[in-house]
């Protein structure tokens, strides 16, 4: 379960400007606006956000979020010019007038790579009407399966003593299919 900063619900609260008159009023409204904003998260489309590059100082200033990918940032012409680029990808090369514009350009790009690479959760609606799709297809399952097992009712398994069902001559591995069939059709119950 994602957990929910501090800093959402303060905000929540701040929004809406309801300053509650007493002390255990306050911390009743911060428990109600937690439990929504907790009940909200898994349909937001992205959770979080992605981390600030680390620069590690020196001739050129570098940042590795992740194995295999390097942001360089260093002073460059014209002077107290900065440049960034992404080691391996020349097309990402940025000059700028400053090494706080260069590095959140740098940022601005991780991140856009680092996004499109998620891939936002489906609507609610979308999976309501899946769920609703996947129940009706199991209920015609069933209805099938319930025809198959009628020419089998009160008929039991009798196994031999190879452990064959004598009843039913319905063998797959180590199990009488009726049995595999009737158990399905309970749901997963044991059935004999």
């Amino acid at each position: 379960m994602t957990t929910l900063p501090e800093e959402a619900v303060k905000a929540y609260i701040k929004a809406f400007g309801n300053t509650p008159r007493t002390k255990a009023m306050a911390v009743k409204n911060e428990q109600k606006v937690r439990h929504a904003l907790t009940a909200a998260l898994p349909f937001l489309p992205v959770q979080g956000a992605v981390k600030k590059l680390a620069w590690t100082k020196g001739v050129v200033d570098i940042a590795q979020p992740m194995p295999g990918m390097k942001y360089v940032a260093c002073n460059t012409t014209p002077k107290g010019s900065w440049a960034w680029w992404l080691d391996n990808a020349p097309e990402t090369r940025g000059v700028f007038t400053s090494e706080e514009a260069a590095k959140a350009a740098a940022q601005a790009d991780y991140e856009r790579r680092i996004l499109a690479a998620i891939e936002a959760a489906p609507p609610l609606s979308k999976l309501k009407a899946e769920n609703a799709r996947l129940k009706a297809q199991l209920a015609e399952a069933r209805k099938a399966l319930d025809g198959l097992l009628k020419p089998f009712e009160g008929d039991d398994c009798r196994y031999d003593h190879h452990g064959y069902c004598q009843a039913h001559f319905l063998q797959e591995v180590d199990e009488c299919c009726v049995k595999i069939a009737r158990r399905a059709l309970a749901g997963g119950q044991e059935d004999g």
